[in-house]
């Protein structure tokens, strides 16, 4: 998932060229007006690196591009690519030449699933014909289309040229997906590949209820969802395939989108199949895990991509821009926090407009990923509550250092190192470049707006974790008195005494994430009604005032 222009594209036509056979040449290659050079300025090839799996068997290979100036027996090629040895600079983990994968794939861009009918009426041409318009050369050739439809195995040929392919009918099976996704009953539907509108294309005839029609009359949409389960019910069992899918949710409503993806998580079990998918709609991206999403930024400081793996929705969201609600979101590392956090702002009238959401990542994940990303943008919606076990022993203000220590890039990075010393931040300088005297202007400005976020936007717990905020002895000790359960308040083991708790009372040694996180839900809940005098509830209370501050005052 990126913004337009990230490389999404370009990343499914590698993988593309990723399988013997084929080449990532068919849609990135070299011409006058977009010229591709085999070597950059530092003598080093346009290139791309994977890693596969065969049983237990690992490949890695890396695919060069080298153009061939042509022989007397062998034509010219400018953009032909071919295995490259392993190199370091590459990160590659084995220095054995390995051969490309042998896997079957399925490329599919949805932006250019046009039916016959669509690519003769907005993009052809009637030039040299007795038609007058468009819509008569249609109506010219429709009988005859429609004798294919209608009668099995029929060709027709012109001269010695076939003019179709045989006429497929849809399968229930396909009727039923095809229907789920669009909401609609299909009654029966076929498909045939034709040039009667003067070049290859594809027509569909569909029936539901009492009414039958083509795609002339169909939308975008509902042409290439039947064309895309047409094509994936067509591979069989554990026929395993390379699936690359460039917006499927081109022209589709968000409902149909998530009945989508559901049907192509069906092909993905049945098949065995790998897909990816590149793809704006947030009705897929927030059906899915962290682990399955992987959002693509182009940085302009660097003129590099960076991808970003395991992300969850709501870091793409943000990068899309797409709001997660009208309110401020404030995000924590687990569900003590947020039962804890979402007590607080229950109880506190002017803090209503605080949403309290839980990220399945810890805290350096959440550092290294979220933080990082919330950071970059040039108005902040997101903001994070830490435990107070990550709180830095200072965090400076950027604001109050002067021009020069601003471009002290030693002194810059030690103040991140403070907060975390995990952080990835993307840099100017090329891989492998160990010359530590040049500028690294990238890498400055995003450690200076990571340290300007993290003093506005970055809040922690008074305490080292939410269990120690909510450990009240006195209470404790008269609970497990009136309940009858004997446990030790060991005030250095508060989780454990909690799970004791919750284990006796549901009489079970290995209680459920839920009872424990109940019983947690209980202790917030008193604990806020009995401690709001508290310098902890007080500091949780003025932290998340100055959280929506800076939210309010940004979005004004």
């Amino acid at each position: 998932m990126g913004k337009n222009g990230s490389g999404k594209s370009s990343i499914l036509h590698a993988l593309y060229g990723c399988p013997k056979g084929n080449s990532p040449a068919k849609y990135w290659f070299s011409s006058a007006t977009d010229p591709i050079k085999d070597e950059n300025d530092k003598n080093m090839a346009q290139c791309f690196v994977y890693t596969y799996h065969n049983g237990a068997n690992q490949g890695q290979v890396a695919m060069k591009r080298s153009s061939r100036p042509g022989t007397a027996h062998r034509r010219k090629d400018p953009d032909y690519w071919e295995t490259e040895k392993p190199r370091k600079m590459y990160k590659m983990q084995s220095m054995v030449r390995s051969s490309p994968i042998v896997w079957d794939n399925l490329y599919i861009d949805f932006r250019q699933e046009l039916s016959a009918y669509d690519k003769f009426f907005y993009f052809g041409n009637i030039d040299g014909l007795k038609s007058v318009t468009k819509n008569d050369y249609v109506r010219r050739e429709a009988p005859t289309l429609k004798k294919v439809l209608n009668t099995p195995n029929k060709i027709y040929t012109r001269g010695s040229k076939a003019q179709n392919k045989e006429c497929v009918d849809l399968t229930p099976k396909e009727l039923h997906f095809i229907s789920s996704i669009l909401g609609v009953k299909y009654v029966s539907g076929k498909l045939v590949d034709h040039r009667f509108y003067r070049g290859w294309g594809t027509t569909a005839l569909v029936k539901k209820h009492d009414l039958t029609y083509t795609e002339a009359h169909a939308g975008s949409g509902e042409f290439a969802v039947i064309k895309l389960v047409h094509q994936l019910c067509s591979l069989k069992k554990d026929e395993s395939r390379l699936i690359l899918l460039d917006e499927p949710e081109t022209s589709l409503y968000p409902g149909a989108q998530k009945r989508l993806l559901e049907f192509i998580l069906t092909i993905v079990k049945f098949t065995k199949s790998q897909v990816v998918i590149s793809t704006h709609s947030e009705k897929f991206i927030s059906c899915l895990p962290d682990r399955a999403i992987k959002a693509i930024k182009y940085d302009d400081n660097v003129n590099n991509t960076l991808l970003l793996n395991e992300c969850s929705p709501s870091t793409v969201f943000g990068e899309l821009e797409v709001p997660l609600s009208d309110k401020c979101v404030v995000y924590v590392e687990d569900n003590a926090s947020e039962i804890l956090l979402r007590s607080v702002v229950k109880s506190e009238l002017n803090l209503q407009d605080l949403v309290i959401h839980k990220l399945t990542s810890g805290a350096n994940t959440m550092m290294n990923r979220n933080v990082l990303t919330s950071s970059e943008r040039i108005i902040w919606d997101d903001y994070y509550f830490l435990d107070g076990d990550q709180k830095p022993t200072k965090l400076v203000d950027v604001d109050t250092l002067t021009a020069s220590q601003l471009e002290d890039e030693k002194l810059i990075d030690n103040l991140c190192q403070k907060i975390s010393s995990s952080i990835k931040f993307p840099s100017s300088r090329s891989r492998g470049d160990k010359n530590q005297s040049t500028d690294d202007k990238a890498r400055l400005d995003s450690q200076t707006k990571f340290l300007k976020f993290c003093k506005q936007g970055v809040k922690y717990l008074p305490c080292a974790t939410p269990e120690d905020v909510i450990w009240d002895e006195d209470f404790l000790r008269k609970y497990i008195s009136v309940t009858g359960i004997d446990v030790q308040l060991e005030a250095d083991k508060k989780k454990s005494v909690f799970h004791k708790i919750v284990a006796t009372e549901v009489d079970d040694l290995k209680p459920d994430s839920s009872q424990y996180y109940n019983f947690i839900e209980r202790l917030c809940i008193h604990w806020v009604k009995t401690h709001q005098d508290t310098i902890e509830y007080k500091s949780i209370c003025q932290s998340l005032k100055e959280i929506q501050a800076a939210y309010e005052n940004l979005h004004r």
